[in-house]
């Protein structure tokens, strides 16, 4: 399957844009350390905060070269890249959060009805 490819990957760069970002959410879901460009939702999957991996300019090749080469050689910020993504992916794309936020979305659009 799809996710077992992606697993055993340790470093996973994105110099695309991507509508939603599942690239990105099934990398972290699968511990790889991320470098996406900031363009189209990757940021916004990633997290403004770069928390759960770093964002390079979009279209700047030595931006992208100089950040894969500081994750290349800095472990501990590649894992603690791979920790946080870990957590942003069950926190925020696993199967039980998207379907919360649907009930939480669908709750707010229509909310029940009044009990006289």
């Amino acid at each position: 399957t799809r996710l077992r490819t992606v697993t055993g990957v340790q470093t996973c760069a994105l110099p695309i844009s991507e509508g939603f970002g599942f690239v990105v959410a099934e990398a972290m879901a699968c511990g790889a350390c991320l470098l996406g460009s900031k363009a189209g939702a990757i940021p916004e999957v990633i997290g403004q905060d770069e928390a759960a991996g770093m964002l390079f300019e979009t279209g700047d090749a030595h931006d992208l070269a100089d950040k894969l080469t500081q994750l290349l050689q800095d472990r501990a910020l590649r894992e603690k890249y791979r920790q946080n993504g870990l957590a942003r992916a069950r926190q925020h794309f696993s199967v039980e959060a998207m379907a919360q936020g649907f009930v939480e979305e669908i709750s707010r659009l229509a909310p029940a009805p009044a009990v006289h």
